[in-house]
């Protein structure tokens, strides 16, 4: 179970960190979406800053074990599942391919598992 829990942890940390900072720092699909959106990139860096925080307060909560991580990781996974149903419902308005819409689905299924395999640990 400890195996699968770091599987699933690795793998959203890898992959909203990549989307999080792909939009904070401007990558062309991040800015070609934005475009079709009518986004300003301010609001683009927002949204990508918050979904890096997020997933930074979850790896800090992997290596350091304590009574503040428990108490603010689930807020941490909350505010990345909102964000990605903005993300999907955002996705789906400007009727992206199915490649881009599966992937906000992806990384709320891997919140819900991390979140529930933590809290059976």
């Amino acid at each position: 179970m400890k195996i699968l829990f770091w599987i699933v942890s690795l793998c959203l940390v890898g992959l909203e960190a990549a989307f999080g900072i792909g939009k904070v720092i401007g990558v062309k699909s991040a800015i070609d979406w934005m475009n079709r959106l009518s986004l300003t990139k301010p609001i683009m860096s927002v949204f990508g800053g918050l979904e890096v925080g997020a997933i930074g307060i979850i790896l800090f909560s992997l290596f350091y074990k304590g009574s503040f991580n428990d108490k603010i990781v689930p807020w941490a996974c909350l505010v990345l599942v909102i964000l990605k149903v903005v993300d999907l419902i955002l996705h789906l308005k400007t009727r992206e391919p199915f490649p881009h819409v599966i992937d906000p689905i992806i990384v709320i299924t891997l919140t819900a598992a991390f979140y529930f395999l933590r809290k059976r640990l």
